[in-house]
């Protein structure tokens, strides 16, 4: 089985992406590294995938720390539970809905067996 995920845009494709690749939804994570979940950017990363590893498939293919995205709208300081926090959660949840209606797409075609998240501090609620 292969795994492989998608969501950071650093190194060779931060420079295709400066070069005027225009991945589309990018966030800053840091000032050398973007981040997206946007289906036109997990297309192309999937390519890459497929390409590099010389397979038409990857068994489980994972969005990979979606919480960036949230994270970039809100300060540290944001209370919990604030009109501006479930604005931003509101607008990761559509956005997640957009990527996973394109990742059942990649299922449908076969280039990818199952997908998934990947995430370093997604939780429940307590």
């Amino acid at each position: 089985d292969i795994t492989s995920k998608f969501g950071f845009i650093q190194g060779r494709t931060l420079q295709e992406h400066k070069d005027g690749g225009n991945f589309p939804g990018a966030v800053e994570y840091t000032e050398d590294c973007l981040h997206s979940i946007h289906p036109d950017f997990m297309r192309h990363q999937l390519a890459n995938s497929l390409a590099t590893l010389g397979v038409d498939q990857v068994s489980t293919y994972l969005v990979h720390n979606p919480e960036h995205l949230l994270m970039s709208k809100l300060p540290p300081d944001t209370p919990s539970g604030s009109d501006q926090v479930r604005a931003a959660q509101e607008d990761l949840a559509t956005k997640l809905e957009d990527t996973f209606a394109a990742l059942e797409e990649e299922v449908a075609r076969g280039s990818i067996g199952r997908y998934g998240v990947s995430s370093n501090s997604f939780a429940l609620p307590t």
